[in-house]
């Protein structure tokens, strides 16, 4: 059999997946020994979330893709599962989803520093082509930081409990360096409150500071150059940084 031009059929579609198993074993032709199997996909027709026929593609796997959707709304399981029950779909249990997060943190981590070394590289490499250097050789970067936190102040109230810097690169844009401080640790502060010793567990709580803080903490921190720039656009020396860092005071 000649396979003729046909469309690509690509991403995922919801499913009633009782229909589906139904429909491929209604595909039996003794006659012509013709299975499943031997079924070329032709086109697509689609109407809305409305799709025939639908194909299973695993290019990620749907848990994961699951969790990074969610996540990048800035939700988390109790959404997850709401989500999937209005659209009549299982959802996967709190402890999959836990393990899946952890699993795609880990991943987002490694590709995130590949990146950022990747881009150090070519910072370096710019500045070195363009003479910027100090009187030892060491390629002067230029850069451009900025932080955030995970809800708005509004100018009197600073008790965030999160907050995350990042150091972009002035001359390629690129991402240099990104941190974050967490005051708070849901597995510790439930253990706490039954005074219980928490399990063993990925603690992301690394700051005791005030939250105003979070931000210059993490610029000091990063030691890539002689010359930056602050949040507001200013130049910072590398004396100037120095008394930042001792002092912990905010850019």
């Amino acid at each position: 059999m000649v396979q003729a031009e046909h469309e690509v059929l690509n991403g995922r579609r919801i499913v009633d997946i009782s229909c589906l198993f139904k429909s491929i074993a209604l595909v039996c032709h003794t006659s012509f020994d013709c299975s499943f199997k031997n079924l070329i996909f032709s086109h697509e027709i689609r109407k809305g979330f409305f799709s025939e026929p639908q194909i299973l593609n695993e290019k990620l796997m749907i848990n994961s893709a699951a969790v990074i959707a969610i996540l990048n709304t800035g939700q988390g399981h109790s959404q997850l599962d709401q989500f999937s029950a209005i659209l009549d779909m299982p959802c996967m249990c709190n402890t999959t989803y836990q393990k899946e997060h952890e699993f795609v943190a880990n991943n987002t981590h490694i590709t995130t520093w590949e990146s950022i070394e990747e881009a150090g590289k070519e910072e370096a490499r710019l500045a070195i082509e363009n003479v910027e250097v100090n009187s030892n050789g060491i390629p002067l970067i230029t850069i451009v930081a900025d932080g955030a936190w995970s809800k708005r102040s509004y100018k009197h109230n600073y008790s965030v409990l999160s907050g995350v810097a990042c150091i972009v690169a002035y001359r390629t844009k690129k991402l240099l360096f990104i941190g974050v401080r967490n005051m708070y640790c849901s597995v510790y502060m439930k253990a706490k409150s039954i005074n219980e010793d928490p399990p063993n567990h990925v603690c992301y709580k690394n700051w005791n500071n005030i939250s105003t803080s979070m931000e210059s903490d993490i610029i000091v921190e990063v030691d890539i150059a002689s010359r930056r720039k602050s949040s507001s656009g200013a130049v910072v020396p590398g004396e100037l940084r120095k008394i930042l860092k001792e002092r912990r005071l905010k850019l």
